[in-house]
């Protein structure tokens, strides 16, 4: 949480997967948050993302919050998040100018930009990198696969327009 003080904007997701996915879309895209000075920081969890969104707010630090819309048991969670970026409620997924939530999860959208093939190069490189929980939650393989699948020419264009929000922030 404290690179963002000291970043030009702050994106706010719920975990590392989250991270990891953003990170990794924006490397094939040739973009570098780094030399942005863009901070993404993990909350965990989308009950952290309201306070941390309500700091960097006050200091004045551009922020761009990320969240699921997986459903129960967060629906007060996820209302309270529509609210603090001035929507009623949201109940699918949103990608606007200082906000972007995901029905029902950021991995599943990118599961269902990138097609079939995603869950064939998790188990191929679960196998060679000997992952045994969770392959799909782990940045290195994230960021493997999403190379892969842009070499192949499997895209997430709901992604992209996020990082460009973000880097327009």
């Amino acid at each position: 949480m404290n690179d963002g003080f000291f970043a030009d904007k702050v994106v706010l997701v719920e975990g590392d997967e989250d991270k990891a996915i953003i990170h990794a879309i924006a490397k094939v895209k040739g973009i570098t948050f780094d030399d942005k000075n863009i901070v993404i920081i993990p909350c965990n969890g989308k009950d952290n993302i309201r306070r941390a969104f309500v700091i960097f707010k006050a200091l004045s630090i551009p922020v761009y919050p990320i969240w699921d819309l997986d459903q129960k048991p967060h629906d007060k969670t996820n209302k309270r998040l529509a609210k603090l970026v001035g929507k009623e409620s949201l109940n699918d997924t949103t990608i606007e100018e200082e906000f972007a939530c995901f029905k029902p999860t950021l991995s599943a959208i990118l599961k269902n930009d990138i097609g079939n093939n995603f869950d064939k190069m998790v188990k191929k490189y679960k196998k060679e990198f000997a992952i045994k929980r969770n392959p799909e939650k782990n940045p290195t393989i994230l960021q493997l696969v999403i190379e892969e699948a842009y070499k192949n020419g499997n895209r997430s264009d709901n992604i992209e327009q996020v990082i460009n929000k973000i880097v327009n922030l």
